[in-house]
């Protein structure tokens, strides 16, 4: 048996080396709360005054039946759901006063806008966000923001929503990367959880300053 001789310092160094970290090719972002601030309570308070109903009726009545997430996949256009509304409740909302009613959810995020505007020169950045037309276009009007993104995947257009894997994988096909090159965002573990059972890693987002801790750690070049 022949031995040669190792210096200590080598052996060191050697067991001490970790792997290179690989970051993502890719970023794929929820909106809601994450980019721009939307309140679900004031969305409820909205319809009751539109509707003359109590929130906890139009929750039930709205929220607990299948409308809310068929408007989301895309089946209703604007007019055919706002007949189903007015039919649920019994009322005549005009066109004008339920889309003011249902767009008025929204606030800007300038944390997280500043983050995506840091980020965007920097990784393809995709956003998945489960919503439908009227909030849609609302936001693509109101919020600039959206323009920084490579590509925005909405529920209503693929037809599936978070945590279904037809969204995600309408995602990576954007992207152009994939499963495990991206890396997915969003502020329900219950999407989060979505996205792993088709192969993407993702963070729960608890705030801004916690993303970009979360995102240097996995080799994403950010501000601290």
């Amino acid at each position: 048996m022949r031995y040669e001789h190792q210096d200590p310092d080598s052996v060191l160094s050697a067991r001490s080396a970790s792997p290179r970290l690989i970051p993502p090719r890719a970023l794929l972002l929820d909106i809601g709360n994450v980019v721009i601030r939307w309140s679900q309570s004031r969305l409820l308070g909205n319809l009751a005054a539109a509707t003359g109903r109590m929130p906890e009726d139009v929750e039930r009545a709205f929220l607990g039946s299948p409308l809310d997430g068929l408007f989301h996949k895309g089946r209703y256009s604007a007019a055919e759901f706002l007949s189903l509304l007015n039919a649920a409740f019994g009322t005549s909302v005009p066109a004008d006063a339920f889309a003011a009613a249902w767009n008025d959810v929204f606030d800007p995020y300038p944390e997280a806008e500043a983050l995506v505007r840091e980020l965007a020169p920097q990784i393809p950045l995709v956003a998945v966000t489960n919503t439908n037309a009227l909030h849609y276009e609302h936001l693509r009007r109101a919020f600039p923001i959206l323009g920084a993104f490579r590509a925005v995947v909405a529920s209503h257009e693929v037809g599936s929503r978070k945590p279904e894997p037809g969204i995600f994988r309408a995602a990576l096909d954007a992207a152009g990367c994939r499963p495990a090159e991206a890396l997915f965002v969003d502020d329900l573990e219950g999407n989060v959880a979505g996205a792993a059972d088709v192969g993407i890693p993702g963070i729960v987002f608890r705030g801004v300053p916690g993303l970009r801790e979360d995102l240097a750690a996995r080799g994403v070049p950010v501000a601290a």
